[in-house]
């Protein structure tokens, strides 16, 4: 996979790694795919794994670059994410908001790795994703039908996207990469 290289001019630079998850079809690679030079990937289900490098302009004019991990979603690799979470600085969820059939299963799976003890500080972004279709769940009732309000103290965000065509996706890594900011200077 390449590089997605934007130049900004910064006073530092930062890296930064998140690690992408959402159940199949949810639009995780679209979305990578469409913040490298807008190309969109249709209908080709991960099989393991991409890594994209993003380049963001943080708060105060930093550069925060995102080396994301778009784990594959399909049950049977489920179990090897564990080698993913190891120096992870954020996660982002991805749903599909027309998907209603599987919200239950999109719930236990962010369930799933807000437990798994390598994460429990680390800020959530959820993508509500496929927005511009019919009849899709809103962001207040995706709030409510994956729990994200009973996460708790764990900082979390919630943005509307249509990943194929790059909607929403730069305010949620923005939002994503204050959260990083708010680390670096409180720790």
């Amino acid at each position: 996979m390449g590089a997605i290289a934007s130049q900004f001019s910064a006073k530092r630079q930062q890296e930064h790694k998140i690690l992408l998850v959402g159940l199949v079809g949810s639009g995780k690679t679209t979305m990578l795919h469409s913040l490298k030079a807008g190309e969109v990937c249709m209908d080709i289900p991960t099989i393991g794994f991409n890594v994209e490098t993003l380049e963001l302009r943080g708060g105060m004019m930093n550069i925060t670059s995102i080396l994301a991990w778009d784990v594959g979603g399909p049950d049977r690799i489920r179990g090897l994410w564990r080698r993913y979470y190891r120096d992870v600085d954020g996660l982002v969820f991805m749903a599909d908001s027309s998907d209603r059939d599987r919200v239950d299963d999109a719930r236990e799976q962010i369930q799933f790795i807000l437990r798994e003890e390598e994460l429990l500080d680390k800020p959530l972004l959820v993508f509500a994703n496929k927005q511009d279709l019919p009849n899709v769940m809103s962001v207040a009732e995706l709030v409510d039908k994956l729990s994200l309000n009973q996460i708790g103290d764990r900082r979390w965000f919630i943005q509307e996207s249509v990943a194929m065509e790059g909607k929403g996706i730069n305010p949620g890594l923005e939002w994503l990469s204050r959260q990083f900011d708010c680390n670096v200077s409180s720790g």
